[in-house]
């Protein structure tokens, strides 16, 4: 496996084409052993020395001629400089240039800086705190247009574009149920750490924001491969830096001027109104709609504030330790709190799926209908439970199955459990490879084969029953069945056939060919089909019959006066023909 995969993060070409096509360019990433290391990077650079205060100035530093990349020499002597120690090259002052002028890529700047408005405060209070330059608050412009439900074609989700991996190992929580990227305070915290962690091993924000779009690795390869740390030349080398990365930091870095000297470039802001909200403490897991019902709160404002629920519903596992912070409208806040304890004492609480459980089994068990526990667990009609998914039942004990008849298990009769073992009973819930269930129960899968005549190439399929030998107790995320809730036969035996008929409604006679018997006649005698009288005695429809040999037929119970009883007198297998061993 490659130690880390670069992705190009939101594209600037593309954002020229479009302001709202960031939202779907490439990410940021890299893959978490490079994220891991990145994390061990050090110290940050050593402070500079003192900078200069224009634009004018920091190039005259470089020995660089404004006028020389087309930006007007008095300008670049009136534009102040940001917080960010950058340095002011000819790539930096064509970006200027570009954006002093009218154009694309002056208004899609421009839609930027309005945009940004909406969390401008929240985003820099939050950059302070990570002790990181205000001015980073343009790269989730860059990233996102400030949209925090933006959503890569390659899977980077939020504000600041990040990857699951990274996401995950800065802190945040993506799931099935929330996705932290989509929290505006959250992620920008996390993508504060992050880009701190970049700047901290390359040591210039040039290359960490080079970094940030192309991914880690990407951009430690290319400065190893070409032996610079200068992006000018990085820039200039063949296949050194993707052409989205080689415009990126330097527009960050100019929107950035840009917004330290909107009078200098006539853009009037105008920006968007800030998007406020207070944070409500919740515990346990609560649907929207009960807010939305006991809190007279609109529904339109939750979901639009909570753009990291993907359920409707605050996560399960929050605890009064560890609340889920939920934001609402600062005018219903108070109704909010009211509401939450009334809610909160009737809120669901998480079962785990276990392998060999079905969703069927768990509503059974608090007597629910399983669209109805679907729908409170927020899951699709037609989604597939997974061992170790997250339900949502009621708080209260689970009620006993139904009684009735033990389910009938077929099991290969030459094989008893190891010395030492026991046999338990599970049920596979979907079609898997047969490396699921043994990896699920802690054995072999060649063991897991043996022990139950199967093909270990085969997938084994939902509703098919194994027979496991186990020296301890079965792992706690497995569903197992004892030897006393089960009905387990032999399944070549007569009891076998008996019991799986009349679990079906027939009962299983035998009858006497007569002459002139055909298996059409029989079989229409008996509502059967030749075809099926055949399958069912293990022979070829054109075969012919024999006067004196015995059928075995199938009929409705119903249709039988004094049925046959299923019920074996000896459930007991047959000693094994051959030993066994365990996993």
């Amino acid at each position: 496996m490659v130690a880390a995969r670069a992705c190009v993060g939101a594209g600037l070409a593309l954002a020229l084409a479009s302001p709202r096509a960031l939202a779907q360019s490439a990410p940021s990433c890299a893959e978490s052993a490079a994220l891991a290391q990145l994390r061990r990077a050090g110290d940050a650079p050593a402070d500079a020395p003192p900078r200069p205060a224009t634009v004018a100035d920091a190039a005259r530093a470089l020995a660089v001629e404004p006028q020389s990349a087309g930006l007007d020499a008095r300008l670049a002597a009136e534009l102040q400089l940001t917080s960010l120690p950058v340095r002011v090259s000819p790539r930096l002052l064509r970006e200027l240039a570009e954006l002093r002028a009218e154009g694309r890529a002056r208004r899609v700047v421009s839609v930027w800086i309005r945009h940004g408005g909406r969390y401008e405060q929240r985003i820099m209070a939050a950059l302070e705190r990570e002790g990181m330059p205000v001015e980073l608050l343009w790269v989730a412009a860059a990233e996102s247009d400030f949209d925090p439900r933006a959503v890569s074609h390659a899977g980077a989700v939020g504000l600041w574009q990040l990857m699951p991996d990274a996401a995950r190992t800065y802190g945040l929580r993506v799931d099935d149920w929330l996705d932290e990227r989509r929290d505006v305070d959250r992620s920008t915290e996390a993508a504060a750490r992050y880009l701190r962690d970049l700047y901290q091993r390359f040591g210039t924000w040039e290359l960490a924001l080079s970094a940030y779009n192309m991914g880690y690795n990407g951009l430690l390869r290319s400065i190893r491969k070409y032996g610079t740390t200068d992006p000018d030349a990085l820039s200039s080398l063949e296949g050194a830096l993707p052409w989205e990365t080689q415009q990126y930091a330097p527009r960050i870095l100019a929107v950035a001027l840009v917004a330290r000297n909107l009078p200098r470039f006539g853009i009037d802001p105008s920006p968007d109104p800030e998007v406020a909200w207070d944070d409500v403490e919740v515990t346990g897991s609560i649907a929207l709609a009960d807010l939305v019902r006991e809190a007279r709160v609109r529904a339109a404002d939750l979901t639009a504030l909570n753009p990291a629920l993907l359920r409707a519903r605050t996560p399960p596992g929050a605890s009064a330790e560890a609340p889920f912070r939920l934001h609402v409208p600062p005018a219903s806040a108070n109704a909010v709190r009211a509401a939450l304890p009334r809610l909160q004492a009737q809120a669901l609480r998480p079962y785990t799926l276990r392998y060999g459980e079905a969703l069927d089994e768990v509503a059974a068990r608090w007597g629910l209908r399983p669209r109805a526990l679907r729908a409170q667990s927020g899951l699709a009609d037609n989604a597939i439970a997974r061992p170790g998914d997250t339900l949502l039942v009621p708080p209260r004990d689970p009620s006993p199955l139904p009684g009735g008849a033990l389910p009938v298990v077929p099991v290969d009769p030459s094989t008893v459990a190891p010395p030492g073992h026991r046999r338990v009973f599970v049920r596979v819930a979907d079609s898997d490879p047969l490396e699921v269930p043994a990896r699920a129960l802690g054995v072999p899968r060649d063991t897991l084969a043996r022990w139950n005549g199967l093909d270990p190439r085969a997938r084994v399929q939902q509703g098919l029953w194994l027979q496991v030998f186990l020296r301890g107790d079965p792992p706690e995320g497995v569903r197992v069945y004892q030897e006393s809730e089960v009905e387990a036969l032999p399944r070549d035996s007569e009891a076998f056939a008996d019991r799986s008929a009349a679990s079906e409604g027939l009962a299983r006679l035998r009858v006497t060919v007569a002459a002139g018997d055909t298996l059409a006649s029989v079989a229409a005698r008996h509502g059967l089909t030749a075809a099926r009288l055949a399958r069912i005695n293990n022979r070829s429809p054109r075969a012919a019959l024999v006067v004196g040999e015995t059928l075995v037929v199938y009929v409705p119970l119903s249709r039988v006066t004094n049925p046959p009883d299923p019920t074996p007198t000896d459930s007991t297998p047959p000693p094994p023909t051959r030993p066994d061993d365990g996993p």
